[in-house]
């Protein structure tokens, strides 16, 4: 009552002042005003956890009743969504009563756990101050929390910045930022859209936000370093938890893993940024599905997801992970068709928040869709029976050396099937070379591609050139496109028109010419080696 009061008079006072104040009397009373609010919200959040720490139980930490049996699956999911944390130091922030504290200080050199209230903090303190020699327990406002730059390699926090106003949320994504060292890794899951426990509470103070929300928030964080370039947070991968979605059939779950890379002056920034801010941003794949169909973001959409697909004769409850899944329509497909399990990966954030929408929406629970880089993640071997991919290891230099993880992940037996672009051997125009640069394209040409992947020990291996395919699918998404033109034009605009209309004859250009070609491989894993 007194802050809604003192709140109150402050916003009296700001009204007063904004007329007849000067300049510096506003800005101290706007800033009194949002501190007095901040207060008020860790006032909430205090009340909040006091009526939810009485026991300091698992049920009381995940605000679920069934908790104990989620825990058996969702810890290990967690836990295997980090990175290597041996010989590490680790701050957990919003440790509560430590239920990953005592499994991270296993491997960590030394662990920092906080948690503002002090009955969580007790509590881990007893369950695990006796069993790790290197915890630091630190009872804490993660917003008034003041640590030295650069001081830890692994941040991990679960569940903690859905009770932070936005305000907060963007200050401690730039501490977080700074307490990193260079090269470390941020690690945070949150509930999504609305709670995901099924203990209910009339005065819930938590903020559900979208998981886009929170990727724009932590993607926009960077610092400034004194040769000019720049600190930032970059998505290793981003993902909802399954244990939520195979045990509640909640599918708002979200975990993202972060690492800081540090960029120097004038560079041109990492894959991801240019993706999703050039090709992939958010009106470009919309503008895609128009032409390639809903849900699909590669040539021939829907008709060429079915024939390609049906190449690795799938059965039921086998392993797919589809690289480069884009907005998820062949990942859909996949798994409503032949009943398999299937990971969508892309290095798009954009792409994934589309893909993440149909998930939503969807009925299956079979698929999932990760953030993630084909090239840095890491699988257990043998994980997958098929690998799928389209139009995407264009954009991977070393195609050798993803080509080996992906043989590694297969289990024995497991096929491979890639539709890529590729080009002509030898020399090229410098129009060509050009284009190239301009998509950061790394192409061969496709008997080359065919080599690398029997180098790498892939059998059966038959590398098809499509080109002419390609141009007939080219013709007719050209044809069905000019015939949706107004509608197209009245959604976007002209010149987006035109600019589509333009890449499409271009590319048909450079087939014809001979120099853009198109490659469909098939590869199988020896059952022994």
């Amino acid at each position: 009552m007194y802050c809604s009061s003192l709140v109150l008079a402050i916003l009296v006072g700001i009204s007063l002042t904004w007329f007849f104040g000067t300049q510096k009397d506003k800005e101290l009373l706007i800033k009194m005003a949002a501190l007095v609010e901040s207060n008020q919200t860790r006032d909430q959040m205090t009340e909040f956890w006091n009526k939810h720490s009485m026991a300091q139980s698992v049920e009381e930490m995940m605000l679920d009743s069934k908790a104990e049996t989620l825990t058996q699956d969702e810890h290990p999911e967690v836990m295997g969504m980090l990175p290597s944390i041996k010989g590490k130091d680790v701050l957990e922030l919003g440790a509560g009563i430590g239920r990953f504290t005592g499994d991270i200080a296993q491997e960590a050199r030394h662990v920092t756990a906080v948690d503002f209230m002090q009955s969580f903090t007790d509590k881990n303190k007893e369950v695990n101050g006796t069993k790790h020699n290197n915890i630091d327990f630190v009872c804490a406002d993660v917003t008034k929390l003041e640590l030295p730059k650069e001081s830890y390699d692994v941040i991990f926090s679960n569940w903690l910045l859905m009770y932070l106003s936005d305000e907060e949320l963007e200050k401690l994504a730039m501490n977080m930022l700074q307490w990193l060292r260079d090269g470390g890794h941020l690690f945070f899951r949150e509930s999504c859209y609305h709670s995901s426990g099924d203990m209910k509470n009339s005065e819930n103070p938590t903020v559900y936000r979208t998981p886009q929300m929170y990727t724009e928030v932590f993607s926009a964080v960077k610092v400034r370093l004194p040769n000019g370039g720049v600190s930032s947070l970059e998505v290793v991968t981003k993902r909802s938890v399954e244990a939520y979605a195979k045990h509640k059939q909640n599918k708002h779950q979200f975990s993202w893993l972060w690492k800081k890379v540090s960029l120097k002056n004038g560079s041109k920034g990492t894959l991801q940024e240019f993706l999703d801010n050039n090709q992939y941003n958010k009106a470009g794949i919309l503008m895609y599905e128009r032409v390639f169909g809903k849900g699909f973001v590669s040539p021939g959409g829907m008709t060429t997801t079915k024939e390609f697909v049906g190449r690795l004769n799938l059965q039921k409850d086998q392993h797919v992970l589809d690289v480069g899944c884009g907005i998820g329509g062949s990942a859909f497909y996949i798994a409503d068709t032949y009943h398999a399990h299937v990971l969508g990966m892309d290095l798009s954030t954009n792409m994934i928040n589309f893909a993440l929408k149909a998930y939503e929406s969807s009925k299956s629970s079979q698929v999932q869709f990760e953030v993630s880089n084909a090239s840095t993640r890491e699988f257990p071997a043998e994980s997958f029976d098929a690998v799928y991919s389209r139009e995407t290891i264009l954009h991977i230099k070393d195609k050798k050396a993803l080509f080996k993880k992906i043989l590694n992940w297969l289990k024995p037996g497991g096929q491979l099937l890639i539709t890529d672009y590729c080009c002509s051997p030898g020399e090229h125009s410098e129009k060509f070379k050009k284009y190239l640069a301009e998509r950061q394209y790394y192409l061969i040409d496709v008997e080359s591609y065919g080599k690398m992947l029997c180098e790498v020990g892939f059998e059966a291996v038959a590398a098809e050139d499509r080109t002419t395919q390609f141009a007939h699918i080219l013709e007719s998404e050209l044809r069905n496109f000019e015939k949706s033109k107004e509608r197209f034009i009245k959604d976007f605009s002209s010149e987006d028109y035109s600019s589509l209309v333009n890449s499409w004859t271009n590319k048909l250009t450079r087939c014809r010419g001979g120099e853009h070609t198109w490659g469909v491989f098939y590869a199988r894993k020896p059952v022994s080696s």
